[in-house]
């Protein structure tokens, strides 16, 4: 039996387009940081998902290193701006803009919590390239309807 097709979809974070309870996966990458009412989107996600279905995030953080915070600071704020303003030729301000929606992110911890608070239990968080990239993982409980 073959499996049904994975379906991908453009849509508004907070207002999904789906049934309550009939995906089994959601899956972001670099896109929470982006949305208007994080908690709004994180709820969505976990409405729409089926008993024991996951939820995993790929997206920046914040570096757990001294060392590798200080170096990825003047990465952000001073090479990607300029490196990107001139490659691109783009003097929009975007890549000043990435800088800031990572700094404004909850921390690793503080995502975790309010991915708990909306329902997820086994929240937890991998940090990669020292923190500076995340993957945060929840699962809606068996018995959550």
């Amino acid at each position: 039996m073959a499996a049904p097709p994975i379906e991908c979809i453009l849509a508004n974070a907070e207002s999904l387009p789906f049934k309550d309870q009939s995906v089994d996966v959601a899956l972001t990458g670099f896109c929470m940081r982006n949305v208007a009412n994080l908690d709004k989107a994180v709820g969505e996600i976990f409405r729409v998902l089926k008993p024991s279905g996951r939820f995993a995030c790929l997206e920046f953080s914040m570096p757990q290193h001294k060392f590798l915070s200080k170096l990825y600071d003047f990465y952000s704020y001073k090479l990607l701006p300029a490196i990107g303003t001139y490659v691109a030729k783009d003097r929009t301000g975007v890549y000043q803009y990435l800088t800031d929606s990572i700094r404004l992110f909850p921390n690793q911890e503080a995502f975790s919590e309010r991915i708990h608070k909306a329902g997820f239990k086994e929240v937890t968080y991998l940090n990669r390239t020292g923190g500076i990239v995340v993957i945060h993982i929840g699962k809606k409980d068996d018995a959550t309807t």
